[in-house]
């Protein structure tokens, strides 16, 4: 994709920092529970250097999976097919689960017709409304911006290429997406964005 490379930046300052925050947290609530139900960690993992060697290059994560506590695991069975299983490889999945007033949903449409409908998250902060569409899509409304009555929108799309790939058909066949944010009490807030994109391949298809 020709994108600048600000947008590029942007985009992968945004994705990396919020998985550092994921991980610190991730390893606060690994360290409660093993405080709380006694896993039997070696007081060392906490001290140790972990150190990447020639013979770790064949070790590869595919998938990682969150289930409910309590969830008991049969040889053979592929976890996430479980109930209650959450995608913990995607970013979007993963903070959803462990931060519910985060979640948002994403409506691709074109001339009012749905087109598809997928989860995001979003974070508000200083004017600024951050949304992560499927860890592909990247919005940034600017309040403090405004064209008019209408905010500045910054779009672009993450380094994640897998995430993209899927969700670029539904972007080519899309004219406008909408963001819809439960604020509570049967409530939402809407934030939509035209997909007037800038570069030919990621123009919405029409034929």
């Amino acid at each position: 994709m020709k994108l600048p490379y600000r947008e590029r930046f942007f985009a992968a300052t945004s994705l990396f920092s919020m998985l550092a925050v994921i991980i610190v947290r991730l390893l606060g609530i690994v360290t409660d529970l093993n405080k709380r139900f006694g896993f039997g960690i070696d007081a060392k993992a906490w001290e140790e250097q972990v150190i990447l060697t020639d013979q770790d290059d064949g070790i590869v994560s595919q998938k990682m999976v969150l289930l409910p506590y309590g969830t008991k695991l049969a040889e053979g069975v592929d976890p996430s097919t479980l109930p209650g299983a959450v995608d913990a490889t995607s970013l979007t999945e993963f903070r959803r689960a462990i931060r519910p007033e985060c979640t948002a949903d994403a409506f691709f449409l074109h001339e009012e017709e749905t087109i598809g409908e997928f989860h995001a998250i979003y974070s508000w902060e200083n004017g600024i409304l951050t949304v992560l569409v499927a860890d592909a899509l990247l919005l940034e409304f600017d309040t403090t911006k405004k064209h008019g009555a209408e905010a500045y929108v910054n779009s672009s799309f993450t380094p994640n290429a897998e995430a993209v790939k899927r969700l670029l058909p539904t972007v080519r066949k899309s004219d406008l997406v909408r963001i819809v944010i439960p604020c509570g009490d049967g409530k939402n807030l809407y934030a939509i964005y035209p997909l007037a994109m800038a570069t030919d391949d990621t123009k919405p298809d029409r034929g």
